[in-house]
């Protein structure tokens, strides 16, 4: 969100609250100051979760990306790497795939047979999937 467009419509909603406060309350300091302090925390929570809202959705567009370069750009073991990277950047909002990923990366470094790093890959792009169709608009 723009933080203009935001900035104006928290000074609309204010000028709107002002015409419906009687004249005696607009003489008392403390409901002005409460008013003011309560009209500024809503919009910073707002904010936040809007910023929260376009890290996801940043997120889902690295996603899709990942995916679409994976036989193009990458081997399956880079492949696997990308996967890991990309999880570990983002485990403060999925900490449960990012484990899940550490557990494909374990398994295939313990593995003997080279047909584990096609498994591995494949296991690792129906993560990277499951969070691109999570953060999907419905």
């Amino acid at each position: 969100m723009n933080y203009l467009l935001l900035l104006t419509i928290v000074s609309g909603v204010i000028t709107i609250i002002t015409l419906f406060i009687p004249d005696r309350l607009k003489t008392k300091k403390r409901f002005i100051y409460s008013a003011f302090i309560l009209i500024v925390f809503i919009s910073g929570w707002l904010t936040q979760l809007n910023t929260k809202l376009e890290r996801i959705e940043s997120i889902q567009k690295a996603a899709r990306m990942l995916i679409e370069n994976q036989g193009s750009e990458f081997t399956e073991r880079g492949f696997i790497q990308a996967g890991l990277s990309f999880m570990e950047i983002n485990k403060d909002l999925y900490p449960d795939t990012y484990l899940r990923a550490i557990k494909i990366y374990e398994k295939l470094e313990k593995s003997e047979y080279t047909f584990g790093a096609s498994e591995a890959s494949h296991e690792m792009e129906g993560l990277i999937k499951g969070i691109s169709i999570l953060n999907e608009e419905k």
